[in-house]
């Protein structure tokens, strides 16, 4: 699996994770209006509830050819959203569910991404990028290198596209250790 995650584009997932913390933010902010009435522990369920019709209902829309009148959908959506709020009781998430950084996630140890250095330095053949990795390794433990080179650095591996999936772990990774 480790293997897999490296292959791994981030720009879509970047984008897919920004995407999903501003829907969290207007759901909230739609669920907050509309059930004001409602404990705001049941909130976070309903945002949930209400995301995973969106997701549910956007693949039959997209990935079917099953013939979908919009506001019939949309009405049923709402009618199924406010029997969930108005019958529920019991809270599962709380709002901290929804401010998990994902990016920590994504984090390596300074062996991890010691090991995917090494691992992409063997992939390449060009000088400077063989250069700015073997500095990058260095960099790990030592930190002697100003950030200004780190950067320099990191865009010359950002250049290959076999490199910036670990260009990207090393700024997590710098950014995680700056302390």
């Amino acid at each position: 699996m480790k293997d897999q995650a490296i292959s791994l584009e981030i720009e879509p997932l970047s984008k897919l994770i920004k995407y999903d913390k501003h829907m969290n933010a207007i759901v909230f902010s739609l669920v907050s209006k509309q059930f004001s009435h409602i404990p705001p522990l049941m909130h976070p369920d309903i945002v949930y509830t209400i995301k995973g019709f969106l997701k549910l209902y956007s693949e039959l829309l997209f990935l079917s050819n099953y013939p979908i009148d919009l506001e019939i959908l949309c009405n049923t959506l709402v009618e199924r959203t406010h029997v969930i709020a108005e019958h529920s009781t019991i809270p599962i998430l709380t709002e901290e569910f929804f401010a998990i950084p994902y990016p920590e996630v994504l984090t390596p140890t300074n062996d991890q991404l010691e090991d995917l250095l090494i691992k992409t330095s063997k992939e390449i053949t060009d000088d400077t990028i063989q250069e700015s990795i073997v500095l990058l390794k260095q960099n790990i433990y030592e930190r002697n290198l100003p950030n200004a080179v780190v950067q320099g650095l990191l865009n010359n591996l950002r250049r290959d596209p076999h490199c910036k999936w670990a260009a990207y772990l090393y700024e997590l990774y710098m950014e995680k250790t700056q302390d």
